[in-house]
């Protein structure tokens, strides 16, 4: 009897959710032995190790690294998240500010079931890694997280000055 092959989307997805169950395992690990200070770490390295990667694609796209607006971060945001098989939607963006709305992410029931936090409290180094990338003025915070049981991940970005 032949075996079904999944399609390559499914694949994709499966090997998400499968990466995001890891890093919830370990995220609800660091955090029962070192607690908030131990996520916080974890964010910081996310956040240091996606930087260069976020830089790398926005000059690509042809983003200003470094001198750019909002609207520059919903450019690189958004091809950063479909690569990760995201449904996103962009909404009140200007120069200084836009927000994200995550509909659909492959991470999120894994994160749920085994560490709900861990989109707020470590994944977010991601995004504020694509922020800073865009303009080290730009500040990224979540607002709304799947995994913490709401309908959809919402994230701000906005420029402080």
């Amino acid at each position: 009897m032949p075996i079904p092959t999944p399609s390559p989307e499914d694949l994709v997805k499966k090997a998400i959710a499968g990466d995001a169950a890891m890093m919830a395992a370990m995220a609800k690990g660091v955090y029962e032995k070192y607690g908030d200070e131990g996520l916080a770490a974890m964010a910081r390295g996310m956040q240091e190790a996606f930087t260069p990667l976020a830089q790398s694609i926005g000059k690509r796209l042809g983003v200003p690294i470094g001198k750019g607006e909002a609207r520059d971060w919903v450019k690189l945001d958004g091809f950063m998240g479909s690569g990760m098989a995201m449904q996103c939607k962009f909404t009140q963006v200007s120069d200084k500010g836009a927000y994200v709305t995550v509909t659909e992410c492959p991470y999120a029931d894994q994160v749920k079931r085994i560490f709900p936090a861990f989109c707020r409290k470590v994944l977010i180094g991601v995004e504020r890694a694509i922020a800073q990338s865009v303009n080290p003025s730009m500040e990224a915070h979540g607002e709304k997280y799947l995994p913490e049981g709401d309908d959809v991940c919402e994230i701000h970005a906005d420029l402080r000055k």
